[in-house]
């Protein structure tokens, strides 16, 4: 029995050592660059994280946290061309990865959250890999300027997938490297997605006859309806044509006669 405490005490204290010791390569290796001893361990330890991470939401933003990571590391290679494009292409990878769990669960779940982390991403990440271009030259600045281009298409399918997001999964089509495709003309229905309400019939005729957008009565044929009148009867319409004119006597005539005969005329 002794023999198997000193045992399992030796095995717990041999795992609790090689917990630190690992625990302490990873501090170590925070700061390393692409070609430090210490670079592989640092990016088993992103591994590991992301294996752990209990969503999707969650590995998402991991995802673009290293993609930050790997742009500080653009910076310190900068001057070796292979190795900076080599950092970058990590860099993309991360970020598209990251962007897709994002906006997949912002749309399953109808939640801007989601993409409002993106939005905060690339709202920095493009600042900080603009500065970064701009401190290199010949393929080094082209490749800077291709994340650049990743970045901005990014900011636009996030627009895009806002406009959408009150229909879900209903309204996208498919997918690519950055997650659902907006189908734009999904939503145009009443009540999902148009901010309006309309029906896309403006004019509409109500059970009375009147006309709801300019309140005017309908007529049939150009003729107005019969009123009733009080006591249950009814009025016919009245006629629309032009009335004749009423003549009015002229002077002269026997008219005259009779002024001429009582006035001694």
């Amino acid at each position: 029995m002794a023999r198997r405490t000193k045992a399992r005490g030796a095995i717990v204290i041999g795992l609790a050592a090689g917990t630190l010791a690992l625990s302490g390569m990873s501090a170590a290796s925070g700061d390393a660059i692409p070609g430090d001893p210490l670079y592989s361990v640092k990016r088993s330890t992103e591994r590991a994280q992301l294996a752990l991470a209990g969503s999707d939401i969650s590995r998402g933003q991991l995802y673009l946290e290293f993609a930050r990571t790997r742009l500080d590391e653009a910076r310190a290679v900068q001057s070796d061309p292979s190795g900076f494009a080599r950092v970058l292409d990590d860099m993309d990878s991360e970020t598209q990865q990251g962007v897709k769990l994002l906006t997949s669960t912002a749309m399953e779940h109808k939640d801007p959250k989601a993409l409002d982390a993106i939005d905060s991403f690339v709202k920095t990440q493009h600042s900080s890999t603009e500065s970064l271009r701009t401190g290199v030259t010949g393929d080094p600045h082209s490749r800077a300027s291709k994340s650049l281009v990743l970045l901005e298409e990014i900011q636009k399918r996030t627009g895009a997938l806002r406009l959408v997001l009150t229909c879900g999964m209903a309204a996208t089509s498919g997918a690519d490297p950055l997650g659902p495709l907006p189908k734009l003309d999904a939503c145009k229905t009443t009540g999902r997605g148009n901010p309006t309400g309309r029906t896309g019939n403006s004019e509409q005729t109500n059970q009375t006859g009147q006309n709801t957008q300019t309140g005017t009565t309908a007529t049939e044929n150009g003729v107005a309806p019969t009123t009733p009148a009080p006591g249950g009867t009814t009025v016919p319409p009245q006629e629309t044509g032009t009335p004749e004119p009423t003549s009015t006597p002229s002077k002269g005539g026997l008219l005259d006669g009779l002024h001429d005969l009582v006035h001694g005329g």
